[in-house]
């Protein structure tokens, strides 16, 4: 292994506990209690040598929300399993409910960070919403959705994903403490409405 790459893997390596240290801090204390210094102390780093790898705090928040959505891309692509397309778009919902209940300090921080924003356009490079909509487009090819000129992928897509979206805020906010059968009620939700879309 040549020098260059054993500094590129401590780089990474460095990098990584960064983020780790910052989801930590977040876990316990919220993003008002993030700082570099604290940072640093829990990697045993200097403050300064952290600007090295990222020049604000801000800076780390994007990180996490971007590892955050590639994270949960990685979800949906591991769970969905099936070979008909409708069971496998059922399959990633239920992933990203999944996603949220493992990993809610983190997915309260994707979509609730002030310093993370995308435009509807820039959703289209977004790994996780991408990944769903290739799973209706496929539904689509087969003729399982039914679309219009006024209403095809791009607004499937956005239905579905708000529809997920609110599910997983409300089981983390107002639902918290509902017991384990509200997730059978929301899996529910999701399957009957995926499937009131098929084509007769």
């Amino acid at each position: 292994m040549t020098e260059k790459n054993t500094r590129q893997r401590r780089h990474a390596r460095t990098r990584q506990a960064i983020l780790d240290a910052a989801q930590e801090i977040i876990t316990e204390r919220g993003t008002d209690g993030l700082s570099i210094r604290e940072i640093a102390s829990r990697i045993e780093y200097s403050p300064s040598g952290l600007y090295e790898y990222f020049s604000s705090k801000d800076e780390i928040l994007d990180a996490l929300c971007q590892e955050g959505f590639e994270r949960l891309n990685t979800q949906i692509i591991f769970r969905v399993t099936s070979t008909e397309p409708a069971q496998r778009l059922i399959e990633s919902g239920l992933a990203y409910l999944e996603f949220a209940a493992q990993h809610p300090e983190q997915y309260l921080l994707m979509f609730t960070s002030t310093v993370f924003h995308l435009t509807l356009e820039q959703l289209a490079y977004n790994s996780a919403y991408s990944s769903l909509k290739r799973l209706i487009q496929a539904c689509i090819d087969v003729q399982l959705f039914k679309v219009r000129p006024d209403y095809g992928l791009e607004e499937i897509a956005y239905q579905l994903w708000s529809l997920l979206h609110g599910i997983v805020m409300l089981r983390l906010t107002l639902f918290k403490h509902q017991d384990a059968t509200f997730d059978t009620f929301n899996r529910r939700i999701i399957e009957e409405v995926i499937r009131t879309m098929l084509v007769s």
